[in-house]
Formats: C-alpha cells, sequence, structure tokens
C-alpha cells in the first residue's frame, strides 16, 4: 500500500499541470496569480524534483543508521503531514516549500518499500511480493486521476490525497518488524535470533544452531563496514556504476512521460488513467523474472524501448510525420515508452537491492534513485533540446536521444548478474564475489562464493 501512496504524491504534482481544474483554482482563486498559473505549475514541479533528489540522498543513508522501520514511519509521516499542511497553504512559498517536504517524504516511502519488500522474502517467493507490490502504483495512479475528477475543489482533494499516508504509519508501526538483513548488518544479535524465532514458530520449524553460529562470524565484518570500501571490490563497484546508469535513464524516461501527460492533447484526467492502465502490462511483466530472470527482462525491455524511440525519431525525418498532428498517435507512442521503461523502472529497484550488500543496501540504492531524480531534471532538458540545436530529426531529436541511451543501457545490462531465486549478500565481501564469473574472480573468492551459498540454506530452513 505504500507503493500506492508514493504513486498519489506524483499524481498531485501532474495534475497541477498549467491550465487544469486544479490548477487555475490553486493560482487564480486561491493565490490570485492567473496570469502566472504556468510559472506557478512549473515551480512547483521543479521544487518538488529537488525534494527528490534532496530526499533519495539522505533516506538511504538514514535507513542504513536507524534502521528500515523508523526511517519509513518518518517518510510517510513528512508525505502526509505535509500534504495536509499544503492544504492551508497562505502563499506561493508556503506551498512550494511544503512541494519540497512532500518531495523528499515521497521518495523515501518509494526507496524503502521496494527495499523492505525484498529483505523480508525469501528468494523463492521475493518475486512475488515485489511484483505484487508494483502493482499498487499504476492503481495509485488510476483512483487518484478518478478522484481529482470529481473533487474539483483542490483543498478537498489535498486533504484526501493525504489520508493514505497515516494510514500506511499506522499499519508499519503496529505490524511490520524491522527487516533481518537490517539487524544481521548493524550487529544487533539478540534481536535477529528472537525475530527468527518468532518467524520459525510462525512457520512451524525450528531455527538451526548452525545459521546462528554463522551469523555471530559475520557482526564484526559487518559493523566496520563503510560507504567507500565499495572501492576495495573491483566487481561490486562496477555494477553499481551500472546500475547508476539505468536508474539515470529509467527516472530520464519514466519522469519525462509522467509529466508529459499534461501536454498531450486531449483530457488530462483520461491520459493520466490511460497513463497509469499503460504500467499495468509492465508491472505483470515483473511475475515473468520468475522463470526468465531479471537481467532477460530488463535488457528486453530497453532494448524494446529504444528501437521504438529511435524509429519514432526516423519516421519524423523521412515520412515527414508531426506527431502533433494526431493525437492518438501522439499518446500511443508516449504509452509504448511508458510500457518499456515502467518495466526497467520496476526491475531497478529490486534488481539493484538484490546486488548490494544489506550492509549498505538502502544507502547504495539511494544513490541510484539520485541518480534516477538527476534523470528527472535532465529529460525536460533533452525533450526541449530541438528548439535549440537544429538538427535533421527535429522534434524527434529527444526520443533520439532517449532511444540511444537505452540500448547504451541495454548492453551495459549484460554485465550484471542474474539474482532470481539467490539469497542476497549481507556484506561487501559477499556482494563482490555474488554470481560472478570465473573470469571475474580469483579461487579465493570462488570459495568466498561458496561459503555465502552454504548460508543461504541455513535461511530456506526457517
Amino acid at each position: 500500500m505504500e507503493n500506492w501512496t508514493a504513486a498519489i504524491y506524483t499524481q498531485v504534482i501532474i495534475l497541477t499541470r498549467p491550465g487544469s481544474a486544479l490548477s487555475m483554482y490553486l493560482t487564480g482563486q486561491k493565490f490570485e496569480m492567473v496570469c502566472s498559473s504556468a510559472i506557478f505549475a512549473t515551480t512547483t514541479k521543479v521544487v518538488f524534483t529537488i525534494g527528490l533528489v534532496v530526499g533519495a540522498g539522505l533516506t538511504g543513508i538514514i535507513a542504513d543508521r536507524i534502521g528500515r522501520k523508523p526511517t519509513l514511519i518518518a517518510t510517510l509521516l513528512l508525505a502526509g503531514a505535509t500534504s495536509l499542511a499544503s492544504t492551508f497553504s497562505v502563499n506561493v512559498i508556503m506551498f512550494a516549500a511544503l512541494r519540497f517536504a512532500i518531495g523528499a517524504g515521497f521518495v523515501g516511502v518509494l526507496l524503502l518499500n521496494n527495499v523492505i519488500a525484498m529483505e523480508v522474502v525469501g528468494p523463492s517467493h521475493r518475486i512475488y511480493a515485489l511484483a505484487t507490490r508494483s502493482l499498487f502504483w499504476p492503481v495509485g495512479t488510476m483512483l487518484t486521476s478518478l478522484v481529482a475528477y470529481y473533487v474539483r475543489d483542490w483543498n478537498w482533494f489535498q486533504l484526501a490525497s493525504s489520508i493514505p499516508a497515516f494510514v500506511c504509519a499506522s499499519a508499519v508501526l503496529l505490524f511490520l518488524d524491522e527487516t533481518p538483513h537490517y539487524l544481521m548488518s548493524k550487529g544487533k544479535h539478540e534481536d535477529l535470533t528472537k525475530l527468527f524465532q518468532k518467524m520459525a514458530k510462525r512457520n512451524g520449524r525450528e531455527l538451526p544452531r548452525e545459521l546462528v553460529k554463522a551469523l555471530k562470524e559475520d557482526e564484526q565484518a559487518a559493523l566496520s563496514e563503510r560507504f567507500l570500501d565499495i572501492l576495495k571490490a573491483p566487481v561490486l563497484l562496477k555494477r553499481f556504476l551500472v546500475f547508476l546508469y539505468l536508474w539515470l535513464i529509467a527516472g530520464m524516461g519514466f519522469y519525462g512521460l509522467n509529466f508529459n501527460v499534461a501536454n498531450l492533447t486531449g483530457d488530462v484526467y483520461t491520459n493520466n488513467i490511460i497513463s497509469g492502465a499503460a504500467e499495468i502490462p509492465a508491472s505483470a511483466l515483473v511475475f515473468t523474472t520468475q522463470k526468465i530472470g531479471r537481467k532477460s527482462l530488463c535488457i528486453g525491455s530497453l532494448l524494446f524501448g529504444s528501437l521504438a524511440l529511435i524509429s519514432s525519431a526516423v519516421m519524423i525525418v523521412y515520412l515527414d510525420m508531426e506527431l502533433e498532428a494526431n493525437s492518438a498517435a501522439q499518446i500511443a507512442v508516449s504509452m509504448l515508452g511508458k510500457f518499456s521503461i515502467s518495466i526497467v523502472f520496476s526491475l531497478d529497484y529490486f534488481w539493484s537491492s538484490e546486488v548490494f550488500p544489506s550492509t549498505l543496501r538502502t544507502t547504495m540504492v539511494g544513490f541510484c534513485s539520485l541518480a534516477a531524480r538527476v534523470g528527472t531534471i535532465l529529460s525536460p532538458i533533452i525533450a526541449d533540446l530541438y528548439q535549440q540545436v537544429v538538427t535533421i530529426f527535429g522534434v524527434g531529436l529527444g526520443p533520439f536521444i532517449f532511444g540511444i541511451s537505452m540500448l547504451i543501457g541495454g548492453l551495459l545490462a549484460f554485465y550484471l548478474p542474474e539474482t532470481s531465486q539467490q539469497r542476497v549478500p549481507e556484506t561487501i565481501k559477499e556482494a563482490n564475489v555474488f554470481r560472478t564469473t570465473a573470469g571475474e574472480n580469483s579461487g579465493k573468492d570462488s570459495q568466498a562464493e561458496s561459503d555465502l551459498e552454504a548460508k543461504g540454506d541455513h535461511l530456506t530452513q526457517l
């Protein structure tokens, strides 16, 4: 449900685009700024994006220090409280400042609900939990658009969008335990043993003594690890850099297409519902990674999306086919790109989480999310680049650049490991040998990988 909550805050921003009923209410009736409605709506999007950048950078670091559960509760309350407070905004400055806080809280919720879902579910069922979670995003998109269509009074709409965050925060506080991977990475052996005993009791199993012994041996190494230690782990560092690029292009395409919904011809509410519906098949396809793997689906989606975008740019050149001339074609091409990039974005979250070690997982995912926000900032610049740079592609310059960037991402993804049904690494050492080939590591590292797999056998007994 946290993913639904996160989707809501993005859609609230989209539905306040220039000229919409909600935007006109805000700028006209509320702040008496009808003439600057376009500037106001653009500014709120920019401020919201800056909040995403700040939140992505801080949430991961905080969650790796104080825990996933308290950080998730804090980000939910931050997003909910500031969304509620914006209902009572008295001027543009106050409203924009609250949008910044909503963005910071929103990205924290999105980041942590993915990490937690991955850390509390075993390898054989992990994909089902993560794929089901992904479906809540398009559902939240469509429901928010539907509510906005019928609730045209902005105050009531903003108030309604604040409620889910408080409901989720209460549910997390009452029913969610801290993740075992965090407790393990921080050497909280007593709390971890109690949690495992609780899990074993619920499943009618006994807690393996070998597991407790293995956890004690890893405690000291886990406690001493810092982010800069990945510089000493070349395999992990290479994978981290590849994921940074994949997140960058995912943010560039996904949020660029999301915000572009407001620029499509036709009714913004209908277009936004169609945009959300286009993500449902993409989220559903994530289920297939249990059989075909994360790697195959991600590479296929990147190459498919690249082919579609490059083809659209070439068609504009040689067929003199302006997309603006046909609203149906414009929306169809946009949704095709949205479909491909939605798959990549969904995969990025949990695929990278499965590769990164528990000791630094949310920190590293946080930096990847930060790269996605940089992509978000770059997307409108690239989309409008044709206005400043004259090329044969004309308005197709942006899609051509997006297509080439996805093609490069598809090639780089070949260097990433397959993680389907594999135990996630706990330390940097384990992550550096995780699913490596003979050419990447020495015999010593190969033995370390065998030890990692053996430890995973104990966990499956719970």
